[in-house]
């Protein structure tokens, strides 16, 4: 009797999986896609992930055909009501447990793909203004990251490398807080806190492009007035963003790098208006609001070492002082430095600018529309007279100069 009902379990289970097949549930890894998936109508194939306490939202996004139905189950495989037509699923305050992701085929499929991406606060994949490269993408497969925003906060920014990609951010209930197609800006004014999904679709695929996530008022920024930042690297038709944050409106603003074939320049600010795009060989602006201001560094070619400067000037700021001396500023060989000051008489004489360095090639003093006043080629320079209005001093180097001083007084 007992090697009867053996012989019956046997039987049942070969039965069982003639019917059924033998699956294989497939692990999902946040945010790593898996494509080349190929089915027939009616076949089933599993995925599964599992997602730790305090995860604040789960996306899945099935790509590459629409002859599939996704559903997603949790752990006691019972369907949620989450996943729409586009086979996209959402699920926001997911309880910490394991997931499956069915992908069913309504006819014979080939080339779809599958992602699925979570987090919590401090485990979001995208950090504010740090690139994630050597991203690739098949034909019809798309991009998922995730990000998370701490508080609620001024201008939030989406830099993508590739052209014709069409990019959008979702919050945690699946909302479109933001949709746009490269290499049109990609940016909103304030963004509230909480967890983001970055999605991000081509046709024809991509490969080693880069995603560059940015937010945040004046502590965002990555530029400091007439300071030089240096040691930037873009890859061959690559764009890059680095932010400066005007606390008050600017007369007057140059910005410039130091390649003058290979990169050029625009400017946006917190709304993705452009306020100016030009060589890097400079780019003045003038009358600027207050507020978060993006320079977008377009490489045509592979740069290594490119340094990158803004100088504004107003009456109420400038980076030079009458009377104070300017100190531990830097100059970098076969580069200028630019520095601003601003004179409130109606007419100031013996105006005198003087470094602490004698090695300087040559100073030259441009008024707010740039245009050049005089210059002299030593380190200390006398103009006779010069009207109220913001200035701009240009020092060029043909060595390094660490840390020398600067002094304009009259």
């Amino acid at each position: 009797m007992k090697k009867s009902n053996t012989i019956t379990s046997i039987f049942l289970i070969i039965v069982f999986f003639l019917m059924t097949g033998c699956k294989k549930t497939v692990i999902l890894e946040n945010s790593v896609q898996i494509s080349n998936i190929a089915g027939n109508a009616g076949s089933v194939t599993e995925y599964s992930f599992e997602v730790p306490s305090g995860t604040e939202g789960i996306m899945i996004q099935v790509s590459g055909s629409p002859n599939v139905l996704v559903k997603l189950l949790n752990g006691d495989r019972l369907p949620l009501d989450a996943c729409t037509a586009s086979n996209t699923c959402i699920l926001s305050n997911p309880e910490d447990d394991k997931y499956f992701v069915q992908i069913t085929g309504q006819t014979d499929f080939t080339n779809v793909s599958v992602v699925a991406a979570w987090a919590q606060a401090g485990t979001a994949l995208i950090k504010s203004g740090i690139p994630i490269q050597e991203l690739s993408a098949d034909d019809g497969a798309v991009l998922l990251k995730t990000t998370f925003v701490g508080t609620k906060i001024d201008s939030f920014s989406v830099n993508f490398s590739e052209q014709y990609a069409e990019i959008q951010v979702m919050n945690r209930f699946g909302d479109i807080v933001l949709s746009c197609i490269t290499p049109s800006a990609c940016y909103l004014p304030e963004i509230s806190a909480g967890l983001y999904f970055v999605r991000i679709a081509k046709i024809g695929g991509y490969n080693n492009a880069q995603l560059e996530v940015s937010w945040g008022g004046a502590p965002s920024a990555t530029l400091s007035n007439g300071v030089t930042l240096t040691g930037l690297n873009g890859e061959h038709r690559t764009a890059y963003d680095q932010l400066f944050y005007l606390e008050a409106p600017a007369t007057s603003l140059i910005v410039r790098t130091s390649d003058p074939h290979n990169v050029f320049l625009e400017v946006y600010d917190q709304n993705g208006r452009m306020h100016g795009a030009c060589p890097s060989q400079g780019c003045v602006l003038q009358t600027l609001k207050e507020g978060l201001y993006h320079v977008r560094l377009h490489y045509e070619l592979a740069q290594q070492g490119v340094s990158l400067s803004t100088t504004w000037g107003s009456p109420t700021e400038t980076t030079l002082t009458r009377g104070e001396v300017a100190k531990n500023l830097d100059g970098v060989k076969d580069t200028v430095s630019v520095q601003s000051f601003y004179i409130s008489e109606f007419n100031a004489e013996n105006v005198s600018i003087q470094a602490s360095y004698e090695n300087i090639s040559f100073i030259e003093v441009l008024n707010e529309d740039w245009q050049l006043i005089g210059a002299c080629n030593q380190n200390h320079c006398l103009f006779s007279s010069l009207e109220r209005g913001v200035y701009f001093t240009r020092i060029y180097f043909d060595q390094d100069i660490p840390d020398f001083d600067l002094l304009v007084d009259w």
